[in-house]
């Protein structure tokens, strides 16, 4: 199969719509904040995060998770809460700040 053929997501896993289902989806996937959400959750927590996706969720689209969220990359096993909850603060500030830009 060719890495070219599955609908990537890298581009959606950062919108203002995904960040803001973050938490509420790691807490339907996981339990608690504090657990570690293993490498199988993933799936299940990607579909709650785009409810509306037709596609099935792929192993490149774990791999995009993997990549943007854990800091071994799609080497890692599970995905912490603090890893997830740094990133989109991280991007929802560089949202905020285009708005604020976009308004003057």
């Amino acid at each position: 199969w060719s890495y070219l053929t599955f609908a990537r997501i890298t581009k959606d896993l950062l919108n203002k719509t995904a960040i803001d289902r973050y938490e509420p989806a790691y807490l339907v996937a996981v339990g608690n904040l504090t657990e570690n959400m293993p490498l199988h959750t993933i799936p299940h927590f990607l579909r709650l995060i785009f409810p509306k996706r037709k596609r099935r969720i792929s192993r490149v689209n774990v791999a995009e998770f993997l990549a943007i969220f854990c800091k071994n990359g799609i080497e890692s096993t599970s995905v912490q809460w603090n890893s997830v909850r740094k990133i989109t603060r991280e991007r929802a500030r560089d949202l905020m700040a285009d708005d604020e830009t976009e308004r003057l």
